[in-house]
Formats: structure tokens, sequence, C-alpha cells
């Protein structure tokens, strides 16, 4: 094979892999802006903003320093991308429903605090028994069982609405960490798109100038063969 058709054709190659690349490029980079305008609108709706450092209790302020301490560097911003959205769903909101009774100060089921809903629901049951029971025997510890199950009550259903509130925002940052996965992609994309660019037009190049003539990886003639060569020329 000749060696400028051989560079035609690996360049040739080479070109192809480097349109795919850069078509492969821009798809992503337009689902990579879509995905964090979509994020942006839908948090800029809700409307949400984190709370100003001297807003924030003791108690808040240790939750989120013993992770990322992300709530006390955004705080008094507006929630608009969705890594914010992950900070203020774990470690604001987080906080907040672990402690859930207490800062509503609904004291007569502050043991519950630290609970998640499936457990809350529990206990819920746990109380009715011992109201069915009590109201049976006439205890005089009725009325304060009841005030307990109407708190806890309450505090199971802030603990639903917090929980899907910051079930949506985590869902938020996850839509918006493809989009910036993409992003990243669509980048490596174009920086092997260009190289084999630049490698496909430095073939060309090579192919230009190597003559038509010249052969790839001909082989040398051996020893016998040229003996053989010179006994048949005498």
């Amino acid at each position: 094979m000749k060696r400028r058709t051989l560079d035609v054709m690996f360049s040739a190659g080479g070109l192809g892999i480097a349109a795919l690349l850069l078509i492969l490029g821009l798809v992503l980079s337009n689902r990579a802006t879509f995905a964090k305008d979509y994020v942006h609108d839908q948090l800029v709706r809700e409307d949400l903003t984190f709370p100003t450092a001297d807003k924030l209790a003791p108690k808040e302020k240790e939750f989120t320093a013993a992770r990322t301490g992300c709530v006390i560097s955004n705080a008094g911003k507006a929630i608009t991308s969705g890594k914010q959205a992950e900070c203020y769903a774990n470690e604001y909101l987080g906080g907040h429903l672990t402690w859930l009774a207490t800062r509503l100060g609904l004291t007569s089921v502050a043991y519950v605090d630290g609970m998640n809903y499936r457990q809350l629901g529990v206990e819920q049951g746990n109380l009715k028994a011992k109201i069915t029971a009590a109201t049976a025997s006439k205890d005089p510890a009725l009325p304060a069982l009841e005030t307990q199950a109407a708190d806890l009550a309450t505090v199971r259903t802030k603990m639903f609405e917090g929980t899907m509130l910051r079930n949506a925002l985590l869902t938020s940052y996850g839509f918006g960490s493809f989009g910036e996965t993409g992003a990243t992609t669509a980048r490596i994309a174009y920086g092997a798109a260009a190289l084999l660019l630049l490698l496909s037009l430095a073939g060309l190049v090579h192919a230009y100038l190597t003559p038509r003539t010249k052969g790839f990886a001909i082989p040398e003639p051996t020893a016998g063969g040229s003996a053989i060569k010179e006994l048949v020329d005498a």
C-alpha cells in the first residue's frame, strides 16, 4: 500500500470521528444548558431563601457546621441552583426534621425527635392503643394522652410536608447534577474532537508531502533472494 493512501485513509477516519464528537458535544451542551435553566427556573418559582446568619439558631449552625457549613456560607441567598437546593434540603430542612417536635414547641412529644415518618406512624398506633385502654379504665391520664396524640399528629403532618419539600429539592439537585455531568462530558468531547482534527490535518499535510511512489512497510529482499537474482541476471 502506498504511504500517501494510508495517510489519507487515517486522516479521513479521524475527521469523521472528530465530526461525531463535535455533534455529541453540541447535543450534551444543549441538554446541560436546558437542565441548568430548568432547575434555575423551577427553584426561582419556589421563592426559597436561606435565613441570614443572625436568624440561624445555635442548633442550626451546629448541624450544618458538622457537615459542610453550606447553610452559613449561603446565608441570606436565594436558592437558584441544584447545589444550593441540596444544601437547603440536607443541612437546613434535614436538621429541622430531626428535632421537629422541639422546634414546633410540642414538648409533650419531644421524645419523638429523630424519628422518621414511618416511625412516627408506629408511635401514633401505640398512643391510640394507650388511649383506648385509658378510656376503658377511665384513667385520669387520658387527657394528657389525647394531647400527646394531637401533638404527634401535628408533628407527623409537618414531617410529611417537610419530607416532600426536601425530596423535591433533592430531585432538582439530581437533575442539575446530570446537567453538570453533561457539560463536563461535552468539554471532553470538544477537546477530543479538536485533537483529532489537528492530527487529521497533520496526516493530510504529511500525505501531500509524501512522494506518490513511496510505499508503506514494503519487505526488504532477503540475502537468499538477492543471490538468486544475481545468478539469474548473470
